[in-house]
């Protein structure tokens, strides 16, 4: 019987006469020259493939084959400069994807026809004067990830938010450099989906989420809820609200109050109650109410806190004289952790 080697994980079809093929190079190599562009494609796939390779199959007439090399991170300059003017545009868009294209390539398929290419240009480059150029692009998908990029210039942001296409402010809504004033006019969008990005925007002020606090909207709520730098008195606000989704985003909030917990943790809602009981900032007394919870999934999450509460405990207080029966006989230790 013929011996055989398993060429790649990545190929587990793949078997080699061992006769033939005396390394994985080899039988990478073998498989790369096959008449079937399947098992080349699966070379151009493979991470382990040697870079001389991946330049002949670069040049393959399957586009498919080209679009794995495209997307191969073992992709070397040479390799992604030569498929930067591949006829296919798919290929041409996962070299603009490609972790090891430099800006140069880049700036040069920011020029590219087909709006795709550009659009993956668009999220990942950080020259300035090209950003502000695809800032006006004739796709709103474009201009999108322009929105979406975190080196967009301010003044950049400033325009879209402006865009007329819906999608491109929320966008801007979303970016953590979107300046405030700007952030401030878009709290007030048409579109409910740009005001909720506003409200999950790390760095809405709490001015600004205090109008938002008050949507009819309860997605937007929610968000708001969600905010770390959303007021106390709003929060104290939300966790009345009549929907369960908002309350239970105050329950998670980790700037929530021991107040505003120990109120919700009695909350009709056995999932806002549960959020109350992951909360990290949670008190021990709470904890310890919810883990006699009505509901398994609430005395799960608060035994599981409990146990984080105890084992942080023990880190703490390590050296601290019987330490250990402390525990034992004056806290509740779920799961027999000690």
């Amino acid at each position: 019987m013929k011996k055989l080697i398993d060429v790649n994980v990545n190929l587990p079809d793949e078997r080699i006469e061992l006769e033939k093929i005396t390394s994985v190079y080899d039988a990478l190599k073998t498989l790369a020259e096959d008449k079937n562009w399947p098992k080349r494609e699966k070379v151009a796939v493979n991470i382990n493939t040697p870079v001389e390779i991946l330049k002949k199959l670069a040049g393959d007439e399957e586009f498919l084959v080209r679009l794995a090399v495209a997307n191969n991170k073992n992709a070397t300059e040479e390799i992604l400069i030569k498929l930067a003017e591949d006829e296919n545009w798919q290929v041409r868009s996962k070299v603009a994807n490609n972790i090891n294209t430099s800006e140069d390539i880049l700036i040069r398929l920011a020029d590219d026809e087909e709006w795709w290419v550009r659009e993956q240009v668009a999220s990942k480059i950080k020259r300035e004067e090209v950003l502000k150029k695809l800032s006006e692009d004739k796709s709103f998908n474009v201009r999108s990830s322009v929105a979406c990029n975190s080196n967009t210039p301010k003044e950049v942001l400033k325009k879209l938010a402006r865009d007329e296409y819906y999608f491109v402010r929320e966008a801007v809504a979303h970016n953590p450099n979107t300046p405030q004033k700007d952030l401030e006019i878009l709290a007030v969008d048409e579109g409910c989906g740009v005001r909720r990005c506003v409200a999950e925007n790390k760095n809405t002020t709490g001015e600004i989420l205090n109008k938002l606090a008050g949507e009819e909207e309860y997605l937007v709520r929610k968000s708001v809820a969600c905010n770390a730098n959303t007021f106390q008195e709003d929060l104290e606000k939300l966790a009345r609200d009549k929907e369960w989704w908002v309350r239970e985003a105050v329950a998670s909030n980790k700037s929530a109050t021991e107040e505003i917990l120990s109120k919700l943790s009695g909350d009709e809602d056995f999932y806002v109650r549960e959020a109350v009981a992951s909360n990290p900032n949670t008190p021990k007394e709470i904890l310890e109410k919810l883990a006699n919870d009505i509901k398994s999934e609430v005395r799960f999450a608060a035994d599981y806190s409990l146990r984080n509460y105890y084992n942080i405990y023990l880190e703490v207080n390590l050296d601290e004289p019987d330490i250990h029966s402390i525990i034992t006989d004056e806290m509740y230790y779920p799961f027999g952790v000690i």
